[in-house]
């Protein structure tokens, strides 16, 4: 049960952070209140019935055939016109979750969010608001691919930070501009559960991220392939991009 609730309160909240992060104007569809006016709850089924879903993306509608199986967030079950869509499958055979824990190395939990109404590209008006308003640059890493990346955290977090035994979160961007993606990330080595949250677009108005383990990290570019090719596949063959 708890586990249910965190998840679903972790999709309520993201949602209402990058509308609060990017400073947007009221607008009369607001995801967050049309999902409030209703009951929902996240969790599980094993029944593999395909529905059909749709999102607003930009000017186009995108439009998911995705069996219940995959979805853990009770309106996306019943089909139609979405603001969130959230799946959790197993990496790499990106079969659904089925009984498998959130904490299992192998689980990712997906969530697509529809900000058709904002105009602009929200991604990039994110990831500067956040590295111009909220963030502090403490330093640089590179994986064992070769890429490079930039460290940073909360303004109030980087004394904290300077502590390598405290557990802080972390907000990683690859110093590879052209690669559209950013990732929030927990630092507590002693614990094997820490997560990374990896932000990128999907569509043209879509949001994307992606839950996994921050020992899986370097295998972002893995899992975000087969995240979007899984997406892509539960696509209706007349959706546009």
């Amino acid at each position: 049960m708890h586990q249910r609730i965190s998840r679903l309160l972790f999709s309520v909240a993201l949602t209402l952070a990058i509308w609060a992060a990017c400073q947007l104007p009221p607008i009369g569809t607001d995801p967050i209140a049309r999902l409030s006016a209703a009951p929902l709850y996240s969790g599980r089924t094993q029944d593999p019935t395909p529905v059909q879903l749709t999102m607003q993306n930009k000017d186009a509608i995108i439009r998911f055939k995705i069996p219940k199986m995959y979805m853990t967030l009770s309106p996306n079950w019943k089909g139609g016109m979405q603001d969130v869509i959230a799946i959790e499958v197993v990496f790499p055979s990106m079969a659904p979750a089925g009984r498998r824990s959130l904490a299992s190395a192998d689980v990712l939990a997906i969530s697509l969010y529809s900000f058709a109404h904002t105009g602009g590209d929200l991604f990039s008006r994110l990831l500067q608001y956040h590295q111009s308003n909220d963030w502090t640059k403490v330093g640089q890493e590179t994986d064992g691919t070769g890429e490079r990346y930039s460290i940073y955290v909360a303004h109030s977090n980087v004394e904290k930070w300077k502590d390598p035994s405290a557990s802080v979160k972390e907000y990683i961007v690859p110093d590879n501009s052209q690669v559209g993606v950013y990732f929030e990330c927990y630092r507590e080595k002693i614990n094997p559960f820490v997560g990374c949250l990896c932000l990128t677009k999907f569509g043209q108005n879509l949001s994307l991220s992606v839950a996994f383990r921050r020992s899986q990290f370097e295998r972002w570019r893995e899992i975000l392939r087969a995240v979007e090719g899984l997406l892509v596949s539960f696509k209706e063959r007349d959706s546009a991009d």
